[in-house]
């Protein structure tokens, strides 16, 4: 009786033993490693896009460097020609005598290469810094003819034989740093992604140059630049784009 008194209380010990287990079990919640839409190897995430705005319209190439970096290389380019049909100088020789000149073609070329990063202080926010640098040369181009030479107020131009000038205003330095601030995603986390940026490149001073101008032309030229608009203005270049990109992997 005694010995089956005892085999009772060693099975109900051990099933009670048993059924505890299984319950804390039952319990504990199951942890699950969740699956980030960015991953923390570089260049495993993929994308391509396309963006507009004051820097012209462009294309990028968009890749992860991690949950907090994103990286894009691209191509931005602005273009615009015109030619005038009234545009007449009036300007005179050094002897006061009146000259027959006129512009025949105004040109702007804005093109620049880039290479971005966006960092995003919360890995799954919209908000993000970018910083990076634009290379490439802007500048306006401006194509004339006159009879002889003349002068644009105290600025000399020289035409070649056949009478024909051209000038440009550079538009600043070829490497360009580059600073902004961006709402929306470059990288998406499924497949379309939208970003609106705001920000600035410093560019440098503007510059004329011409070969049919003499170098203390060019100098007054740009000294009446400066003088028309503070070099705070010139050095900088706002930029406020919209960009929209695909991610493919």
């Amino acid at each position: 009786m005694n010995k089956a008194i005892l085999l009772f209380l060693f099975f109900a010990f051990t099933l009670g033993i048993c059924a505890q287990t299984e319950v804390k079990n039952a319990d504990t919640p199951k942890i699950k490693i969740a699956n980030t839409n960015i991953t923390n190897k570089p260049f495993q995430s993929w994308g391509v896009g396309i963006d507009i705005g004051t820097d012209g319209g462009g294309i990028n190439v968009i890749t992860n460097l991690s949950p907090h970096f994103i990286a894009r290389a691209g191509f931005d380019y602005f273009g615009f020609s015109n030619k005038p049909d009234d545009m007449n100088l009036d300007v005179e020789t050094d002897d006061g005598d009146d000259v027959s000149a006129k512009i025949n073609t105004l040109k702007v070329n804005l093109s620049n290469a880039k290479l971005l990063v966006d960092y995003y202080p919360f890995r799954n926010g919209i908000f993000s810094l970018t910083g990076g640098l634009y290379v490439g040369q802007s500048k306006i181009t401006m194509k004339g003819h006159a009879d002889q030479k003349f002068n644009l107020d105290d600025i000399v131009i020289q035409p070649d034989a056949n009478g024909y000038f051209d000038a440009s205003l550079v538009l600043g330095n070829s490497v360009k740093p580059y600073f902004g601030i961006g709402l929306g995603r470059t990288l998406a986390k499924k497949r379309i992604g939208f970003r609106f940026e705001l920000g600035a490149i410093y560019q440098g001073h503007y510059k004329i140059k011409s070969d049919y101008m003499t170098s203390e032309s060019v100098s007054e030229a740009n000294n009446a630049i400066e003088d028309e608009l503070p070099k705070s203005v010139l050095d900088f270049w706002p930029v406020l784009n919209f960009n929209l990109s695909y991610r493919f992997k």
